[in-house]
């Protein structure tokens, strides 16, 4: 049984030892540090960025990468033993005295604070690191059996967490696999389905700026932090697949104003401006809704599924298709025009039916997985936020 109270505030340069050696003979391959940890670069980026690596610094197993992202401090140990290369943006430190798992959850956990606390204004992102001041950063120390313990701990939990993100991607892919066995890869059409229009279907097309003029709307829209009558969605929050959290809201007279967008759960959702063409599909929840700036709403007629139309636009046949009609150099855009002008393959409604039901009790089955998956979360963050404040 850990002691939780039984620790002491010790400064991380009591373990650290930054050092640099470089890439020389471009030998070794790179990396990326960033939320995640350590990661290959060929699992984030589609493409090489550089062939010459060579004034990269290398890493090794049981040391620290550091540096500074947008909205936290990019943390990796490597506990694999193999040398790899990073930037040579980031600062390197070998460990001692600590368990390099350990210090990996503590880090995590205080990442937020230690962002806070110590980023300045610099050239990599408009931030960088007051690293002086950082290795002076207290962290909770327990003896080696205490570290051990809590790390045993916490891995157990993070393979539990990992095990659910698992089941839910192998639940994803049935998904899509079911769509290709039911309709074919719509890219080629090989089973000869007819091909249609979105406009063909479509019963009403709305943006936020259909309800009035922009003085109209920006005298009478205000938009709050707290809880409110309704809730402005934005896609970034259909993004997150969170509409609780952070969200924005407006009062009961904007809502009654915007009525020609509010959302009542089963519309596509579609950016017009930055990521335009991306879509979403507006879930249904227990209070007013209303889609906010910058995106159109879709609803179709009976004649089309939308859990089928839905999984198509999201297909790569949707994402090629759609992207066609993108306009823009710098910022992409999408008119309703061109929305409108969007190919479909259209297979008979009942097949569609069909699909929808599958894809239904999948939705059952991701909810009770979903469920452990947020209960084991919780529980891992609990400990973190017992074990290292």
């Amino acid at each position: 049984m850990i002691d939780i109270y039984s620790y002491d505030m010790v400064p991380l340069s009591d373990f650290l030892a930054e050092y640099k050696e470089l890439n020389t003979n471009n030998r070794f391959r790179p990396v990326a540090v960033g939320r995640y940890g350590i990661r290959t670069r060929e699992s984030i980026y589609s493409k090489e960025l550089a062939q010459d690596y060579s004034k990269n610094k290398l890493i090794y197993k049981d040391t620290l990468t550091v540096g500074m992202g947008s909205v936290q401090m990019d943390i990796g140990i490597l506990t694999d033993d193999i040398t790899y290369s990073v930037s040579p943006a980031y600062h390197t430190y070998r460990i001692n005295g600590i368990n390099c798992d350990y210090l990996r959850f503590c880090l995590q956990a205080r990442n937020a604070d230690m962002f806070e606390r110590y980023k300045k204004r610099g050239s990599r992102q408009g931030k960088s690191i007051d690293l002086k001041a950082w290795l002076h950063y207290l962290i909770p120390v327990y003896e080696i059996d205490g570290q051990l313990q809590i790390v045993s701990t916490l891995h157990k939990i993070q393979s539990i967490i990992d095990d659910r993100m698992q089941q839910l991607q192998k639940l994803d892919d049935l998904v899509k696999a079911r769509f290709v066995e039911m309709f074919g890869d719509p890219i080629h059409n090989e089973k000869g389905w007819m091909v249609s229009t979105l406009g063909e279907y479509m019963t009403l097309l709305t943006d936020f700026s259909a309800n009035g003029s922009y003085e109209l709307l920006d005298s009478n829209v205000v938009m709050y932090d707290e809880p409110n009558y309704a809730i402005m969605v934005r896609t970034t929050d259909l993004e997150a697949g969170n509409l609780t959290n952070g969200v924005k809201y407006i009062d009961q007279s904007a809502y009654e104003l915007l009525s020609k967008s509010k959302l009542y759960g089963g519309e596509l959702i579609m950016n017009k401006i930055g990521s335009a063409g991306k879509i979403y599909m507006m879930p249904k929840i227990d209070r007013p809704a209303s889609l906010g700036r910058n995106a159109f709403m879709f609803r179709f007629d009976d004649r089309i599924n939308m859990t089928y139309l839905y999984a198509l636009l999201s297909s790569d046949y949707g994402t090629k298709e759609i992207q066609q009609y993108v306009r823009g150099a710098v910022t992409k855009t999408i008119t309703k025009e061109s929305a409108r002008s969007i190919r479909i393959v259209v297979p008979p409604l009942e097949l569609q039916k069909q699909y929808a039901a599958f894809v239904q009790q999948i939705d059952k089955s991701k909810f009770v997985v979903q469920q452990a998956l947020d209960k084991a979360q919780l529980l891992f963050d609990s400990l973190m936020q017992q074990y290292f404040g």
